[in-house]
């Protein structure tokens, strides 16, 4: 679990850098390894005398090492180019303290509603919530995942195909360079593509069905009805706010999105605080309602955003 959770996000960073250096390809070799490395490690220690519990973190960190070593290679720099100059510890701190917080809330938030699902509804309805959630991951705009890294498992390539990665950049230059009209363009792209692919994977997956494959993969999602479907809503709501809420960041108002995120963060621990009553759908509701609220805050910020710099 240690080596898994330093590995992590080192290899995660690397693949980030290669799609902001234009190099998706390479990024996606790194996640193919992962994948690969992942699948070949489970199946060794599978056949190993290990202890069966110890296989799928242990697996995880050889494929994390796995990914991060191959995107390592290709981040080399060129001979031609030189390398970046990387920005002092203090001209970063301005920012990276509002963004380590925005990160930090979301993630706190899921322990603590976990937690609560817990004890309030039963460790069994927790686990039907987590299977429902893990199935929703392949739909996520992101596909990043915010929490358990044991995620990535599962959505290694999807995460270099997702919408956010390759679109989120283009987002934050629209907001560096105040350019309106360059954000609507992406953001009718990504939620082109984000409503569609969520239509035709809930289509899919949705619901138990004869042609649904993940009803026998994973049966323990689909024990509760319409629970899967409710969760992908859910992240595709969340997706909604995403080409906003980077537009801010490029354009310099990340206490803002710190600030939506607070009251984010709050309206989903009053959510799963019903956990007694929702079960198993306090974890998605909570993450819909909250997610609503986000996206309708960012929309808000974004017009005056605009208004703003167009009076200056």
């Amino acid at each position: 679990t240690a080596a898994a959770a330093v590995f992590g996000p080192l290899e995660d960073h690397v693949r980030r850098v290669l799609h902001l250096s234009g190099r998706s390809w390479a990024a996606l070799i790194a996640s193919s390894a992962m994948l690969v490395s992942s699948i070949l490690a489970m199946v060794l220690l599978a056949l190993s005398n290990e202890d069966r519990a110890a296989v799928p973190l242990t697996a995880l960190a050889i494929s994390n090492a796995a990914s991060l070593m191959t995107g390592l290679f290709f981040a080399r720099p060129r001979k031609d180019h030189e390398a970046s100059l990387i920005a002092r510890p203090r001209a970063l701190f301005g920012i990276g303290r509002w963004l380590v917080f925005t990160g930090a809330l979301p993630n706190g938030a899921d322990f603590v509603i976990s937690g609560l699902v817990t004890s309030l509804a039963g460790a069994a309805f927790l686990g039907y919530a987590e299977a429902a959630r893990v199935l929703s991951l392949l739909n996520h705009p992101s596909s990043m995942g915010n929490g358990a890294a044991g995620w990535k498992i599962h959505i290694s390539l999807s995460s270099d195909i997702s919408l956010l990665r390759v679109l989120g950049p283009r987002s934050m230059e629209a907001g560096q360079g105040r350019l309106p009209e360059m954000g609507r363009r992406v953001r009718r792209t990504f939620l082109l593509l984000l409503c569609a692919g969520a239509a035709a994977y809930a289509a899919l997956a949705g619901w138990d069905w004869s042609l649904n494959p993940f009803a026998h993969l994973v049966p323990k999602a689909y024990e509760i009805p319409w629970l899967v479907l409710i969760v992908i809503v859910a992240n595709t709501i969340i997706g909604t706010g995403f080409p906003d809420r980077s537009e801010l960041l490029g354009g310099g108002r990340e206490r803002k999105v710190a600030m939506t995120e607070f009251g984010a963060t709050t309206i989903a621990l009053l959510v799963a605080a019903t956990a007694a009553y929702t079960k198993a759908f306090a974890r998605p509701l909570a993450r819909l309602l909250s997610a609503s609220f986000r996206a309708s805050a960012f929309r808000r910020q974004i017009g005056r955003f605009y208004s703003e710099e167009s009076a200056e």
